[in-house]
């Protein structure tokens, strides 16, 4: 299991085709009426592809929950502990199942995020601009337009996406989670910091408590990339008393 999570991340394909989908999320769409619900959708992607929040954390991101840059300072996302939110009317309550934190977000990401809020959610009926209401909500028509998007619309959501773009097929909000923690190994690596510093980077934008056994799993990727290439050195000696 361990091995598992370690070595999940995406590929260069499902790679380059999710940055083509943030630049240009209304590709291959074909109904005008759901281009508000293809940005949503896209969007959703982008933000636990940036963030590594979970899809919970995700669906209880409420209007207040997004700052958007000032007097220098990046636009962030603020992730709360939500369990037993008295205003979510949802029958399954989507939850936050690691700690509150900040996460600081791409400019591009702030821009769709701003583009959303304020046009494509704004026009859907009966939805709410209070700082409490949240952000993604249900764009069709129905008893539950403009209410909460609910755990399950949310799969349906994504699994369309998938449809238009088989090379997506793989993708689920855990896989992008594992893809995130990849990346922040690899920008550890450039800045060369130490184990103790990455720990409790790591732990701060995972929302997890110190000591965290999954911080401890993925900090341990030294070891394994260590063994691989002394693995390769030994294997290479054989060659070389063949010859």
């Amino acid at each position: 299991q361990e091995q598992k999570t370690l070595h999940s991340k995406l590929d260069a394909i499902e790679r380059h085709k999710l940055q083509e989908l943030f630049n240009s999320p209304f590709e291959s769409l074909q109904r005008s009426e759901n281009t508000g619900q293809r940005f949503r959708n896209v969007l959703m992607l982008r933000i636990l592809y940036e963030t590594g929040m979970r899809a919970g954390e995700l669906l209880s991101l409420k209007l207040k929950n997004f700052q958007e840059s000032i007097g220098g300072e990046s636009a962030y996302i603020v992730v709360e502990r939500n369990h037993n939110d008295p205003t979510d009317l949802r029958l399954h309550q989507p939850v936050a199942k690691t700690s509150g934190r900040i996460l600081p977000v791409s400019p591009e990401l702030e821009k769709q995020l701003y583009t959303y809020i304020t046009t494509w959610r704004a026009d859907v009926p009966y939805v709410g601009f209070s700082r409490e209401d949240f952000i993604f909500i249900t764009h069709r028509g129905g008893q539950s337009q403009g209410k909460a998007l609910t755990k399950k619309s949310f799969e349906s959501a994504i699994n369309n996406i998938k449809k238009k773009h088989p090379a997506l097929m793989s993708i689920h909000p855990h896989l992008l989670r594992h893809d995130w923690n990849y990346r922040f190994s690899q920008i550890v690596d450039e800045q060369a910091l130490s184990e103790e510093q990455e720990r409790a980077l790591r732990e701060n934008l995972m929302g997890w408590a110190p000591g965290s056994s999954m911080s401890t799993i993925y900090n341990r990727r030294h070891i394994y990339e260590k063994a691989r290439e002394i693995g390769l050195m030994v294997a290479s000696m054989t060659k070389r008393r063949i010859e």
